[in-house]
């Protein structure tokens, strides 16, 4: 069986046995997104891996999963993915109809993704809209259109930061297929709107890292947990985002938060962790 998903992927052939399937992932090079994401280095986004992996689940083992749609239990990145290098797929159904996803270049393990129905809410609550208090700032991040999300800072604070998207690369997400969308003439694809909110959660970090007061560099999220979409966020609105430091270390730093549009939460992330690090520190494709 074959599956052409995604403008800015392609996938093989699908070989399935049961609970199990595997298959070959093509990222186009050429895809505007990759360049967007890191203008100085294509990486493949992480929310792009989820969401593939969500997308393969849902049409491949819709006889084992009921017809849900199931959210994000964890997601591990190991080593970043680059556009043009082909990718293997390794999935599994296992007990309680959870999805268990390995991403592999080779022997190489680059992520690892659990997706099932997330019951435990997170710890983070909302806080009203004006409980962030502290100046606006510009937003200073790698990311360009079309995967630039970030509209404003709207304040922040030492642990703290509200920012707004909803109209940054609007435009271009309304006419691809690459993000699964409930109705992607008129919704945002989840994926997108968690991806604005990790770049919030980035503009935070750096803000409490001075050695990066002079460059702009690349975010690399280890792990994220608990990640539950909740309702849809239509192309047009104003999404609002919190972020809230749980705890920073040496070299990462783990935050938590939600998304949502007027006083509707439509997402929630129980734990993001990610590092800051130099471009020049990251592995070539070619290396």
């Amino acid at each position: 069986m074959r599956s052409a998903v995604g403008s800015a992927y392609r996938l093989g052939e699908v070989e399935r046995s049961d609970r199990t399937l595997t298959a070959t992932v093509d990222f186009d090079a050429s895809s505007p997104l990759f360049a967007g994401h890191y203008p100085d280095l294509a990486v493949v986004p992480g929310v792009l891996l989820i969401d593939l992996s969500r997308r393969v689940a849902v049409e491949h083992f819709a006889d084992l999963l009921g017809g849900g749609r199931p959210q994000i239990h964890s997601a591990q990145f190991s080593a970043p993915v680059y556009p043009g290098t082909p990718v293997t797929l390794h999935a599994e159904v296992g007990a309680g109809s959870e999805v268990r996803v390995r991403l592999l270049d080779d022997e190489q393990k680059l992520a690892s993704i659990r997706l099932r129905d997330n019951s435990v809410r997170p710890i983070f609550t909302p806080p009203p809209l004006t409980a962030v208090v502290g100046a606006p700032m510009e937003p200073r991040l790698p990311h360009r259109p079309p995967m630039a999300f970030l509209d404003e800072v709207v304040a922040v604070s030492p642990e703290r930061l509200h920012a707004r998207a909803g109209r940054s690369s609007i435009d271009f997400h309304r006419d691809t297929t690459t993000f699964v969308s409930p109705d992607p003439a008129t919704v945002w694809p989840p994926a997108l709107v968690l991806e604005a909110w990790c770049q919030a959660a980035a503009v935070l970090m750096m803000r409490l890292a001075p050695e990066f007061a002079t460059t702009v560099p690349a975010v690399l999220i280890s792990r994220l947990t608990a990640v539950r979409s909740l309702a849809d966020a239509a192309l047009g609105d104003t999404i609002d985002l919190h972020v809230r430091l749980l705890e920073r270390y040496p070299t990462a730093s783990t935050l938590t938060g939600c998304a949502r549009v007027g006083e509707r939460v439509v997402l929630e992330i129980d734990r993001l962790t990610a590092t800051l690090r130099p471009f020049d520190r990251l592995r070539s494709p070619s290396a």
